[in-house]
């Protein structure tokens, strides 16, 4: 199954506005995605050597990854409610 990750802090402005719309939004994609977010005020080690495999050097950052954790597509920034849809979209129709 692919995924969606979104990391984010929790001082961060952007990230503030955008959670509530991303989670909306992913509601209706929870069958057919693993979707989480990633708190990176208060990482556990292995959301750190995540952030760190993925180059998370900004927030927020959302990833579309594969069955295999491979990167397929990064989107850097809060992105519009018709991107986001977009994004869940393309990650729900790749096998």
């Amino acid at each position: 199954m692919n995924q969606v990750v979104v990391f984010y802090q929790g001082g961060c402005p952007a990230c503030h506005e955008y959670l509530p719309r991303f989670r909306r939004l992913a509601v209706k994609y929870r069958n057919h995605l693993n979707i989480q977010t990633a708190n990176l005020d208060h990482a556990s080690r292995r959301i750190q050597d995540t952030a760190i495999n993925y180059k998370i050097t900004a927030v927020p950052t959302t990833l579309m990854l594969n069955s295999k954790d491979e990167l397929i597509k990064r989107r850097v920034g809060a992105i519009s409610d018709a991107q986001i849809e977009a994004l869940l979209t393309a990650a729900a129709a790749q096998r």
